[in-house]
């Protein structure tokens, strides 16, 4: 089992980005987001049980790395559609 849950999802207006985390307590979660060439467009640091809100970010694919402590524990690829 994982120690660090961490969930990308779009809220129910299908613009909002929201990024939470089911990990450990005090540890400090940071999601950097980067498009497909490597520029970042977003980061966003919460902690433990925390959910934070992203800006709104265009459709398309971007890739994502979670870090605790400068070291990564979680990485990806992210569809974002919008209706």
């Amino acid at each position: 089992s994982k120690k660090h849950k961490i969930r990308l999802f779009t809220a129910s207006d299908s613009k909002t980005l929201l990024f939470t985390v089911d990990g450990v307590n005090g540890n400090q979660y940071t999601l950097y987001v980067f498009d497909l060439e490597g520029k970042l467009v977003t980061q966003s640091a919460i902690r433990n049980h925390e959910t934070s809100i992203l800006p709104e970010i265009i459709s398309g694919g971007y890739l994502y790395e979670v870090f605790v402590n400068d070291q990564k524990v979680e990485s990806g690829m992210l569809t974002v559609r919008k209706n």
